[in-house]
């Protein structure tokens, strides 16, 4: 958190939560409520700075929800589909948060009923970029080193190899994700953040 952040919470420390305004795409881009219009509409956040200043200052709070410090207000986020968004970095040798973070050790890989590979990693909850996905399974090994054909995917539970790691894969419905993953998708006022 930065340190501007501590000081104004520290200063102003009953500012009314926000809720509805900030949400996260499932290509990891952060988008803003915009004003009028009917129905609510979202445009994407292209201040780099911003971008870099919202990475820095998002956390899980209680419950399962993430929200962005913002000076003394949280601002929670509302998740297309998951907390985080993963990708390969730019050596293909690691797998990095859409915040720049490291995902960190991974506790398992879940596949979706649409196809969409999500890991329960140390950083948070997170779906692999859509675009990394191909990339991500030709780097699924057997736990012996080999490589694993892909069609072996549809024969889960198994075990697998990913970046040095060996975890499980399990078959995961969509609607179950954020239960499995212990993640709020979509806060509301009276949820477990609320001040009341």
């Amino acid at each position: 958190m930065d340190e501007t952040v501590r000081r104004a919470l520290a200063r102003w420390p009953n500012v009314p939560d926000c809720y509805g305004w900030l949400r996260l795409d499932a290509r990891g881009n952060w988008r803003v409520r915009e004003e009028g219009g009917t129905p609510m509409r979202f445009g994407a956040i292209v201040n780099p700075g911003l971008v870099a200043f919202i990475n820095r200052n998002y956390m899980r709070g209680d419950g399962g929800c993430y929200f962005f410090q913002n000076g003394p207000q949280k601002v929670f986020v509302d998740c297309e589909y998951t907390p985080y968004v993963y990708r390969l970095n730019d050596d293909l040798s690691a797998l990095i948060a859409h915040t720049g973070e490291a995902c960190g050790r991974l506790h398992r890989l879940l596949l979706d009923d649409e196809g969409s590979f999500l890991l329960d990693a140390e950083c948070g909850p997170g779906v692999v970029l859509d675009r990394d996905l191909p990339a991500v399974v030709a780097r699924l090994c057997t736990p012996q080193g080999t490589a694993l054909e892909p069609e072996r995917l549809a024969d889960l539970p198994l075990r697998v190899s990913l970046l040095g790691e060996e975890i499980a894969v399990e078959a995961m419905p969509r609607a179950e994700v954020p239960r499995a993953l212990r993640f709020a998708p979509h806060p509301a006022p009276g949820g477990p953040e609320s001040r009341g």
